[in-house]
């Protein structure tokens, strides 16, 4: 009896890191595919706007009337179908997928824009 409890303990151990890694690998699949951080708010659009003097960039929702002004900050990171990119590469019209963080005063500020194929 006490080596079937044994086996059952050791089978769901091995199943626990099974699961770990299949979670490790959707992580990375998250990574690649455009979706944000644990958190952080995702918004997909096209620019309609963008003030490099004010550091702000407009986004309408894809197939919406509804728009967000984001805070572009030092630190946002500028990607182009998820490979890196420069901030002059994305322009007014491009579609893009946005990652944000909620600070002081419901604004958002930009932790990634990754510009994507129309």
């Amino acid at each position: 009896m006490k080596r079937i409890a044994i086996l059952l303990v050791i089978a769901m151990l091995a199943g626990l890191g099974v699961m770990s890694v299949e979670l490790l690998a959707q992580g990375k699949k998250d990574a690649e595919t455009g979706t944000c951080a644990k958190g952080q708010i995702r918004w997909h659009g096209t620019i309609v706007r963008s003030s490099q003097t004010d550091k702000t960039m407009t986004v309408r929702r894809r197939g919406a009337t509804v728009e967000r002004i984001l805070h572009i900050t030092d630190s946002t990171v500028w990607t182009e179908m998820n490979k890196p990119a420069q901030m002059s590469d994305i322009k007014d019209g491009d579609d893009v997928i946005t990652c944000s963080e909620a600070k002081e005063k419901g604004e958002l500020f930009l932790t990634r824009v990754d510009k994507r194929e129309k």
